[in-house]
């Protein structure tokens, strides 16, 4: 059956001179009543593309494409088809390390350890609780991301954050439980050349 309205985000990664530096692009682009898309920006060469097909009735799939591979042939010829799963609901619980529930904290599903894509990210309730719904394996295959396993990114302001990697075939109705622990706060201070200080510049945390 055909999925109408269904999201494809291309996320395309080249570089425009040998020598260069890789760019990445990213696009939206949205189903027709037919389950067709089309995107017209896809330069002759390239690293790589990484296509997540959305769909909130159904699931999330994603396919890494490598450039003049048997995959890039079927998108040029039209003859490329993805076939969406109905997943698993997957939920849990957000707690401190005294096990009481965390509020607001980020949980995002996304590609593996290593990859920075997050297919969908929420927030905790009063309670802690957070889930996701029609997750498959498919949701998650990248360049480095394993088969049949998710990633959840958990995040809050004064905690350390957590990976917590799941197997999709031990999800079930419980909810998993993910415990955050107190952040150690670091500081530090920025000058010039004659030992200035500089104010408004961006720290940024990797």
């Amino acid at each position: 059956q055909c999925v109408k309205n269904a999201i494809t985000t291309i996320y395309l990664y080249y570089q425009e001179f040998p020598s260069g530096p890789s760019q990445v692009i990213e696009e939206n682009v949205t189903t027709d009543a037919n389950g067709f898309w089309q995107f017209d920006g896809i330069p002759e060469k390239f690293k790589g593309l990484d296509l997540v097909i959305s769909s909130p009735e159904i699931s999330q799939k994603s396919n890494w494409i490598e450039c003049f591979s048997s995959e890039h042939n079927k998108l040029l010829d039209l003859t490329y088809l993805c076939i969406l799963e109905t997943g698993k609901k997957l939920q849990g619980i957000v707690v401190d390390c005294n096990n009481i529930p965390l509020s607001n904290a980020k949980v995002s599903l996304g590609t593996d350890k290593n990859a920075k894509i997050y297919f969908t990210t929420v927030l905790t309730d009063s309670n802690g609780f957070f889930s996701f719904e029609n997750v498959t394996g498919q949701a998650v295959k990248f360049l480095f991301s394993e088969p049949d396993k998710v990633v959840l990114t958990i995040q809050k302001n004064g905690f350390c954050p957590e990976l917590n990697i799941c197997n999709i075939s031990d999800i079930n109705d419980s909810p998993i439980i993910v415990s955050l622990k107190k952040g150690t706060q670091i500081k530090g201070k920025v000058v010039d050349l004659n030992e200035k200080p500089i104010k408004n510049v961006l720290i940024y945390v990797n």
